[in-house]
């Protein structure tokens, strides 16, 4: 029989990680969306005629491949890198809080706000993503563990 609560900050983590994993699949969809769809790094888009041709990519806006006006445009180089960054600040964020040391859950939940403010400039997270994880780290700056002995 068990006598001790475990002191973890449980509504934070839930939180964070409920944001977290809706931030992660608007990371893949607009990942997906960017490569796949409109040729985000010059390889063609499956949008075909004056935006890019069928299988050769050379329409009218598709020409400044690999980084000038296809797809995304100018701009496209970055939101990838910055979409794996944010996903990787948060979720480093949101194991730091699942703890019960009082610094650990600290420093979880401001990497858990510096990855939701990462994610604004691309999909953060169908803003439900970034409002939960953002909610979870004030959350878990706020947490104390409780200071009551359990009997």
């Amino acid at each position: 029989m068990q006598n001790t609560i475990d002191n973890r900050p449980i509504v934070p983590f839930a939180l964070s990680l409920v944001g977290l994993i809706v931030s992660t699949i608007a990371a893949l969809i607009v990942g997906v969306a960017g490569s796949e769809m409109f040729g985000t790094f010059g390889y063609g888009s499956m949008m075909g005629g004056m935006m890019g041709g069928y299988f050769s990519g050379t329409g009218m806006m598709n020409g400044y491949a690999p980084w000038g006006m296809s797809g995304w445009g100018g701009y496209a180089w970055i939101l990838v890198p910055l979409l794996v960054a944010s996903i990787a600040v948060a979720a480093f964020g949101v194991f730091l809080m699942n703890s019960s040391r009082l610094g650990d859950v600290r420093m979880g939940s401001v990497l858990v706000l510096v990855g939701a403010v990462l994610a604004f400039p691309t999909a953060f997270g169908f803003v439900v993503g970034s409002l939960l994880m953002v909610l979870g780290g004030i959350f878990g700056l706020i947490w104390a563990p409780s200071r009551q002995p359990v009997p």
